[in-house]
């Protein structure tokens, strides 16, 4: 068995040839055989004899020739069929790899995100709670120099250097909310009452301020950039004293 699994198959000879050799196989055997004939009629006959067999090989090697271009026919077509399964397994083969390897960026990708989604709010969140923290570090030295001034009123009767002292402390913290784009309204007194800026808290009669102007600054008010920040509040004139 393994010999015959080393041998070589000896290459399918074409059709045409396969025809021809049948035909000088056929020729062959009829040369060396010798038929005794003993009249003209027995030669008539043999020869008509002859001619049936010779038209029944003829026909039967026509049928084996037909009958091998068909089985090879079949051969090649069914080799031409296996190629193309191959070459669409293949194609298969490949469209699988490049979707999985889709799934999987598409996977990384979203992992991706999402992980830019929760820092990015960690972030935001981080932003909102210590957005103030620099301005408060500096409002630190504002405390602590109102630490200062305390003390020293309590262990000091040098009033005028207490009043000087709290002057610089209030000058040191103005600046620091300016810094911030934190500054006081200007003073309204004498000005019409303006419900966007200013916060009615009572009402009173004034001889200088006509109705409806403020005669007052209860508290002042502050603007932060083009927002108020708190608004001022105000005593408005009802008028002259004894006027409805």
């Amino acid at each position: 068995m393994e010999e015959k699994a080393g041998k070589k198959r000896k290459p399918i000879r074409s059709t045409a040839k396969k025809a021809k050799d049948i035909i000088d196989t056929y020729l062959k055997n009829e040369e060396g055989r010798v038929i005794p004939i003993k009249d003209a009629g027995s030669e008539n006959k043999l020869q008509s004899d002859k001619s049936v067999i010779d038209d029944n090989i003829e026909m039967q090697i026509e049928k084996e020739i037909a009958e091998k271009i068909k089985e090879e026919s079949a051969g090649e077509e069914a080799g031409s069929g296996n190629e193309e399964i191959e070459l669409l397994v293949r194609q298969l083969n490949e469209i699988e790899e490049e979707r999985d390897s889709l799934k999987d960026r598409l996977a990384r990708m979203a992992a991706e995100m999402e992980n830019l989604r929760r820092r990015t709010q960690r972030e935001k969140q981080d932003l909102i709670r210590y957005a103030n923290e620099k301005l408060l570090l500096k409002l630190l030295d504002v405390l602590d120099d109102t630490a200062a001034a305390i003390d020293h009123g309590n262990t000091s009767d040098d009033y005028a250097a207490l009043l000087t002292g709290v002057e610089m402390i209030n000058k040191k913290a103005i600046k620091l909310f300016e810094e911030a784009s934190v500054k006081p309204m200007e003073n309204p007194v004498g000005k019409e009452f303006d419900v966007d800026f200013h916060e009615a808290m009572m009402v009173m009669p004034s001889e200088d301020i006509p109705e409806g102007r403020i005669v007052r600054v209860v508290q002042a008010g502050y603007m932060m950039h083009d927002k108020v920040l708190r608004h001022a509040k105000v005593i408005t004139s009802s008028g002259k004293p004894g006027s409805s």
